[in-house]
Protein backbone atom coordinates (compact mmCIF):
# COMPACT_ATOMS: atom_id res chain seq x y z
CA UNK A 1 0.00 0.00 0.00
CA UNK A 2 1.33 3.42 -0.92
CA UNK A 3 0.42 6.37 1.13
CA UNK A 4 0.64 10.02 -0.53
CA UNK A 5 0.43 12.96 1.34
CA UNK A 6 -0.17 16.45 -0.10
CA UNK A 7 -0.13 19.60 1.93
CA UNK A 8 -0.04 23.33 0.71
CA UNK A 9 3.71 24.40 0.61
CA UNK A 10 5.85 25.82 3.71
CA UNK A 11 6.21 29.41 3.93
CA UNK A 12 7.29 31.93 6.81
CA UNK A 13 4.54 34.82 7.60
CA UNK A 14 4.91 37.27 7.06
CA UNK A 15 7.96 37.57 4.87
CA UNK A 16 9.47 40.87 4.31
CA UNK A 17 9.68 42.95 7.67
CA UNK A 18 11.55 46.16 8.59
CA UNK A 19 12.20 46.07 12.80
CA UNK A 20 13.58 48.49 15.15
CA UNK A 21 16.99 47.65 17.33
CA UNK A 22 15.69 46.07 20.00
CA UNK A 23 12.44 45.05 19.23
CA UNK A 24 10.89 41.61 18.30
CA UNK A 25 8.57 40.18 15.65
CA UNK A 26 6.57 36.35 16.05
CA UNK A 27 7.23 34.34 12.79
CA UNK A 28 5.23 31.37 11.57
CA UNK A 29 5.56 28.62 9.47
CA UNK A 30 2.54 28.12 7.60
CA UNK A 31 1.86 25.05 5.40
CA UNK A 32 4.02 22.10 5.09
CA UNK A 33 3.88 18.15 5.94
CA UNK A 34 1.75 17.38 9.12
CA UNK A 35 1.77 15.56 11.61
CA UNK A 36 5.41 14.50 13.76
CA UNK A 37 7.39 17.19 12.49
CA UNK A 38 9.86 19.92 14.10
CA UNK A 39 10.66 23.28 12.54
CA UNK A 40 14.03 24.93 13.55
CA UNK A 41 14.59 28.86 12.38
CA UNK A 42 17.79 30.21 11.48
CA UNK A 43 18.72 33.65 10.32
CA UNK A 44 21.53 34.05 7.70
CA UNK A 45 23.33 36.33 5.78
CA UNK A 46 23.45 36.27 1.93
CA UNK A 47 27.17 34.28 1.69
CA UNK A 48 25.28 31.84 4.34
CA UNK A 49 26.86 32.52 7.30
CA UNK A 50 25.25 32.87 10.57
CA UNK A 51 23.30 36.21 11.18
CA UNK A 52 24.37 38.53 14.29
CA UNK A 53 22.30 40.94 13.72
CA UNK A 54 19.73 39.35 15.18
CA UNK A 55 18.60 36.07 17.20
CA UNK A 56 15.86 33.55 16.44
CA UNK A 57 14.21 31.28 19.45
CA UNK A 58 12.90 27.81 18.92
CA UNK A 59 9.50 28.93 18.72
CA UNK A 60 10.56 31.37 15.94
CA UNK A 61 10.99 34.89 17.83
CA UNK A 62 13.47 37.41 16.21
CA UNK A 63 14.73 39.58 17.93
CA UNK A 64 17.22 42.51 16.77
CA UNK A 65 20.27 43.12 18.16
CA UNK A 66 21.95 45.39 15.92
CA UNK A 67 21.49 47.43 12.83
CA UNK A 68 21.84 45.50 9.65
CA UNK A 69 20.22 43.39 6.93
CA UNK A 70 18.89 39.71 6.72
CA UNK A 71 18.47 38.97 3.31
CA UNK A 72 17.53 35.36 3.61
CA UNK A 73 16.18 33.12 6.54
CA UNK A 74 16.38 29.00 6.82
CA UNK A 75 13.80 26.55 7.81
CA UNK A 76 14.30 23.33 9.06
CA UNK A 77 12.18 20.78 8.64
CA UNK A 78 12.59 17.02 10.15
CA UNK A 79 9.06 14.79 10.02
CA UNK A 80 10.09 11.04 10.65
CA UNK A 81 13.88 11.91 11.39
CA UNK A 82 14.78 13.16 8.08
CA UNK A 83 15.71 16.46 7.51
CA UNK A 84 14.25 19.09 5.10
CA UNK A 85 15.62 22.00 3.93
CA UNK A 86 13.62 25.25 2.81
CA UNK A 87 15.05 28.42 1.64
CA UNK A 88 12.83 31.93 2.01
CA UNK A 89 14.88 34.79 0.32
Amino acid sequence: MIVEQVFPPLRLEPRNVTILVGAALQVQAVGGPHPQSSIEYMLLDTAGNTQTVATVSSSGLVESSAIGMITRGLLSYSSLKKKYIYQFY
